[in-house]
């Protein structure tokens, strides 16, 4: 994975414990309340559901990006761990000197 796509992954994961968070604080609004009850449960199960679900499409959507990235330019993770560079052929790393026998 790129350096980019653990930045978002680390966004979307930070943005789905806000919003665990926030859910979590309405639930405990309404308790306070209302009591608590079955609705104030299915709610609450409701929302931090809805968080979960949309940081794991977000985190889909990452991948795919990454991977319409890695085709369209072709700079795959394969190449990176296989060592290969891009280029043409190196040098040498000694040549005699022109003259010298």
């Amino acid at each position: 994975m790129s350096l980019l796509g653990d930045v978002l992954k680390k966004m979307t994961s930070a943005a789905a414990e806000l919003g665990d968070a926030v859910v979590n604080g309405l639930g405990d609004l309404a308790e306070s309340v209302t009591g608590e009850n079955a609705i104030t449960r299915a709610a609450r199960h409701a929302g931090n559901t809805a968080v979960r679900g949309m940081k794991e499409i977000a985190d889909a959507a990452i991948d795919v990006g990454e991977a319409i990235i890695d085709t369209v330019f072709g700079c795959g993770e394969e190449e990176e761990a296989a060592g290969r560079e891009r280029g043409g052929p190196k040098a040498p790393d000694f040549v005699e000197p022109a003259g010298a026998e």
